[in-house]
């Protein structure tokens, strides 16, 4: 069994119940759902409630504090029997094959933590940039209908649609709650994962659509200070790491297709992803000039050796 678990927080009509609604159309029974509301202090508590009653989903867990990210995902694991725990936010949206695939590559993986692709986020996860819901579907069903049965290694996985080997869950005992309300845990566990010896990647073959950050919408000054506060405790935690930004780890996902290329291995779906990574990495030029030229630089010697195999 794969246990699905969902924090909700406020926002329902935007984030909780599109999520949900997407779920409901493909999950089956080799998945159980887990529903974690964290305290809500709008009406969202009640219009889950009522969506509950209306639909054959089970009952939330409501825990009587808002637990943060950390606190409310690991109340949620707690209660999970999977042998997988799929970490979901509530600002995600999950397309016809979205399930069927992440089984797939669950039961063939040899990584602990894999990352699906998606529209936004902060790794080469963001396969593309866009919040336009047609070109996202039509991007997902692509994806899914020419599998690559390619993971590439990461430094670190976003967690905003995530899966972990239950063995790394227990291991690493859940998010460390240090964190509050959120940021920084997932980066946190990545790290303590790959030091204990688990592996974290991310799988080219899954799509979930992710609207990104709506769940903190209107709280922006403490949003700001909670990074800020965050990765303090991060960086004294773990000073030596060096994450890359999402254009730099997409020029890493490149050169992991071009080693790939290097010893024959090319399908169409390799094909279309490495077409898909090149169109972002055109995208996401930095600005600065040093910077740019910089980027420009690497991306053009990624370009003529990859020119060489297709």
């Amino acid at each position: 069994m794969i246990s699905l678990i969902i924090l909700t927080y406020n926002n329902f009509h935007v984030t909780s119940k599109p999520c949900l609604d997407s779920l409901r159309k493909v999950i089956d029974n080799d998945f159980e759902l887990i529903i974690v509301n964290n305290l809500s202090n709008d009406a969202s508590r009640d219009l889950l409630s009522k969506y509950i009653d209306k639909t054959s989903l089970p009952n939330p867990l409501y825990p009587d504090k808002n637990l943060g990210y950390g606190g409310g995902m690991n109340l949620g694991c707690l209660q999970a029997k999977g042998d997988w725990l799929v970490l979901i936010n509530s600002d995600t949206i999950f397309f016809n094959d979205s399930l069927k695939q992440l089984k797939t590559v669950l039961e063939r993986t040899k990584n602990d933590i894999v990352g699906c692709l998606t529209n936004a986020a902060g790794t080469a996860q963001e396969i593309i940039k866009s919040e336009d819901s047609a070109f996202i579907a039509k991007t997902a069903e692509d994806i899914h209908k020419k599998p690559t049965q390619i993971e590439i290694p990461l430094i670190r996985a976003d967690f905003f649609c995530c899966a972990i080997r239950k063995e790394c869950w227990e291991s690493l005992n859940g998010f460390d709650e240090i964190y509050g309300l959120g940021y920084y845990e997932d980066i946190d566990f990545s790290e303590r994962a790959k030091r204990t010896g688990f592996k974290v990647g991310m799988t080219e073959d899954v799509f979930i659509a992710h609207i990104g950050g709506a769940s903190f919408k209107g709280l922006s000054n403490d949003q700001k200070q909670l990074i800020k506060k965050n990765k303090a405790i991060f960086t004294k935690r773990f000073p030596d790491i060096q994450l890359l930004n999402t254009r730099d780890d997409n020029l890493e996902a490149l050169n992991y297709y071009l080693r790939l290329l290097e010893h024959g291995k090319i399908s169409e779906g390799m094909r279309h992803r490495l077409s898909l990574r090149l169109k972002r990495a055109d995208e996401n030029i930095p600005r600065s000039f040093f910077k740019k030229r910089r980027y420009k630089k690497k991306l053009m010697q990624i370009k003529e050796n990859l020119a060489r195999y297709i």
